[in-house]
């Protein structure tokens, strides 16, 4: 820019001309003009930056609201897959079974030393821990793991006689209760693990023999903690579960008489 009346060179800010000293008549416009364009910048800087910040803050909400929804689904998958009870009785199930698929010929191997060592309660536990009862591949022991079953639960209603055990149940038995619970399994015998009259390949060979002996230890254990005859302790097979009970409490009644 030049001065008009001495034509010397100006600054554009400059209100005098520093050679002539006359006043820069231009310099307001020019004043008045970068004012402006600096308002503008300073409104459009304003405007992107509160976009800027909108943009982020919705980016941000999206973020926060996808990772809930993330969360609450993999809860779900969580709660769906590991806190069913019944998925994770399946799974249990399964493992067991791939176990025992596994592991077949050792399982069978300690069955039958088992059996031969007439090792009642030991193969109770086993054949609970490894579902035989239920597996196809067992099912020629099937008599024998009833006969299991009968001998530990008379054993362990026996021991709670013995010891005073209540239980743990909100109505634990009493002494005739557990009396009661003996006489179900004897009277249930013959129905459900047989008798030596049974014309099958399951009650021949050691799986008979194993089951005529568990017989007689149950009748002996009986026998023996109840202090019955031997015409009783022989005949309770044949008799009323009504029958079998009342005679087991009246044997050992006088033993708890806060019953």
């Amino acid at each position: 820019m030049k001065c008009r009346y001495c034509g010397n060179n100006l600054g554009l800010e400059d209100e005098f001309c520093p050679h002539c000293g006359k006043a820069n008549d231009k310099v307001q416009k020019y004043v008045n003009e970068i004012k402006n364009y600096r308002e503008e910048y300073e409104e459009t800087k304003e405007e992107v930056v509160k976009k800027k910040n909108k943009i982020s803050s919705r980016s941000a909400r999206i973020v926060v609201i996808a990772v809930m929804v993330l969360c609450v689904i993999v809860m779900l998958f969580i709660t769906m897959n590991y806190s069913d009870i019944d998925a994770r009785w399946e799974r249990k199930e399964k493992r067991i079974e791939q176990e025992v698929e596994k592991n077949k010929n050792e399982i069978d191997s300690n069955l039958r030393k088992m059996e031969e060592q007439r090792d009642y309660l030991a193969m109770l536990y086993y054949m609970e821990n490894y579902r035989l009862r239920s597996n196809a591949d067992y099912s020629e022991y099937s008599r024998v793991f009833t006969a299991v079953i009968h001998y530990g639960v008379i054993h362990s209603d026996i021991i709670n006689l013995v010891s005073g055990f209540k239980g743990y149940s909100m109505d634990p038995k009493d002494t005739k209760g557990w009396c009661d619970d003996i006489a179900i399994y004897i009277s249930d015998w013959n129905r459900y693990v047989g008798n030596e009259t049974n014309d099958s390949s399951m009650y021949a060979g050691e799986h008979a023999a194993f089951v005529k002996d568990i017989k007689k230890d149950i009748q002996d254990m009986v026998q023996v903690y109840f202090e019955l005859t031997n015409d009783q302790a022989t005949d309770m097979w044949n008799m009323e579960r009504s029958e079998i009970a009342k005679m087991l409490y009246d044997q050992c009644a006088d033993l708890y008489p806060e019953d």
